[in-house]
């Protein structure tokens, strides 16, 4: 029972070593960000989730991000936090 067991545990993900969330948090536009959010996007694991963490919607690579998470296997988030530095003169 045992063996059997452990067989079927390894055709799935297991939750000590698949990701469940990842949150991204991007600072700028950068050479290679498409390539590198779309890499992101292609995990096959089971409730894998993505979070895109944006200061704003005028964010240089929030057209990227939208674009990506749109096209995703996985499940997208794209969040806009605003930003720190406005927020901790207030």
């Amino acid at each position: 029972m045992w063996l059997g067991y452990a067989k079927r545990r390894l055709m799935h993900d297991s939750d000590l070593r698949a990701p469940h969330c990842r949150n991204l948090p991007l600072p700028r536009l950068e050479p290679g960000l498409e390539q590198n959010l779309i890499a992101l996007c292609e995990f096959d694991h089971q409730n894998y989730e993505l979070f895109f963490v944006l200061a704003s919607e005028n964010d240089p690579a929030a057209g990227t991000v939208k674009r990506v998470a749109a096209q995703s296997r996985a499940k997208t988030n794209v969040l806009f936090a605003g930003n720190p530095l406005a927020a901790a003169k207030k």
